[in-house]
């Protein structure tokens, strides 16, 4: 034995340092060193190599060669040394895995994805869910995908591209042959509640002109059509089927028919508010909803706005909130909940003026109420302004403007005013006292 290990160790050195063919020896162990994807033995398995069996430089750099036709390792090298009984080798494979992979997808081919998947799987040596973006392998897959077509009767020739429906969402597409057919028509069925024209006029600026594309047409159906629905309390529309068929009159492109199942309609329950320093009985009556009206998700959108006016004429001025539902299938009703966050209160700070003389500038400041030190009401400059111009204060009134700016160690609000344009003189003191209504 202690013989054949030194046979082994030399084999293993002339190699090494001569790249001489090493002599036959059994493989007796099988490692793997820079993996991270893949497991060791799904590696080992995928080199050919047999333990037990006997192997040689030959044996080896066949091995390694399996390892580069799999196209998932940008980088692969192997070293053998005696192994540790002295009666065979111990083969070591040192791989980089390819980084970069993409998921892939299915579109118009009569197949079921779970169903190609596992038998990608067994077709294809260390296949996964995810493929390395480059040419042969996605060829190997989509050959695969034919031949499983193939199998099941198919006779549409199966493309294979890189694709993306959205920024950031890169996928591989397998597809059939002809490309992708440009959508010419939609038409909807099934649906009461919202006529079909209304539900064309909808979708027809982001689909009509488009590749037909069934996930990414159901994304536009989401982002089109789903809120028409969502604003006329049928918050369970689904669109169950989507078929296509050549554009009529000659046309070019194809017909898009898209079923309907709008559900029932849900009435708003209650309006909730939390989190404010507000009495929530009076928020919930800013937001404009009425229990027991028609659900609608744009005037509850509406209501949030209206929430956060009040808030900030309260001196709330970085208000923020979040809108949040509560969907009860018993009695079909929908609570909306508001989840504000008030932020700190801001007080009135300084005034400033440009763009006036300086009895222009006496006079605004003469006029301006709000005092410094009180909440400060983010409505109340531009209301200012335009009772300064409703009133006729200034002859030739040109453009106004406000700026706020916030103090946020004080919380302090500071206004400027801004008067551009035509100069504005301001009118005798008995005429404004008795127009100005303020």
């Amino acid at each position: 034995m202690v013989r054949l290990c030194a046979a082994l160790a030399v084999c293993a050195a002339t190699w090494a340092q001569s790249k001489a063919p090493a002599q036959a020896f059994p493989v007796e162990q099988i490692a793997v060193e820079g993996n991270k994807i893949y497991k060791e033995a799904e590696i080992a398995a995928a080199s050919g190599l047999v333990v037990g069996k006997s192997a040689d430089t030959k044996t080896f750099d066949a091995a390694r060669d399996r390892l580069i036709d799999t196209g998932v390792f940008s980088e692969i090298g192997y070293r053998f040394a005696p192994a540790p009984s002295g009666k065979g080798y111990k083969v070591t494979f040192e791989v980089k895995e390819i980084d970069q992979r993409l998921p892939y997808r299915f579109d118009r081919l009569d197949i079921d994805p779970s169903a190609v998947q596992a038998y990608l799987k067994k077709k294809i040596v260390l296949a996964a869910d995810r493929i390395p973006a480059n040419q042969p392998v996605i060829d190997r897959y989509r050959d695969a995908v034919q031949a499983y077509m193939s199998e099941k009767g198919g006779k549409e020739k199966v493309k294979a591209k890189v694709s993306s429906d959205a920024p950031g969402d890169v996928h591989v597409l397998f597809y059939p042959e002809g490309g992708f057919t440009a959508i010419a028509e939609i038409y909807f069925k099934g649906n009461q509640s919202i006529d079909s024209k209304q539900l064309q006029s909808a979708i027809a600026g982001s689909a009509i002109g488009a590749e037909f594309r069934e996930s990414r047409f159901r994304e536009t159906l989401a982002l089109a059509i789903t809120p028409l629905y969502e604003n006329r309390g049928r918050l369970e529309a689904k669109f169950p089927k989507i078929e296509t068929a050549p554009a009529s009159g000659g046309i070019k492109g194809i017909a898009v028919t898209i079923t309907v199942d709008e559900g029932d309609s849900f009435s708003l329950g209650a309006v909730n508010v939390e989190g404010s320093p507000a009495p929530v009985d009076q928020l919930a009556k800013q937001s404009g909803l009425k229990s027991g009206e028609v659900f609608n998700m744009a005037a509850a959108r509406l209501g949030q706005e209206n929430l956060h006016t009040l808030m900030k004429a309260n001196g709330y001025l970085k208000v923020a909130s979040a809108i949040g539902r509560t969907v009860n299938q018993k009695d079909k009703t929908v609570d909306v909940n508001y989840k504000v966050e008030a932020g700190p209160r801001f007080t009135f700070g300084k005034l400033y003026i440009r763009g006036l003389d300086i009895h222009g500038e006496h006079e605004v400041k003469r006029l301006w109420t709000l005092q410094q030190g009180k909440v400060f009401d983010a409505s109340y400059p531009e209301f200012f302004l335009a009772r300064i111009r409703e009133e006729n204060i200034f002859d030739d009134l040109g453009k106004t403007n406000t700026r706020v700016t916030l103090n946020e160690a004080a919380q302090t609000a500071d206004v400027t005013l801004i008067f551009t344009g035509a100069p504005a003189d301001s009118k005798d003191s008995s005429r404004k006292r008795d127009r100005r209504g303020f």
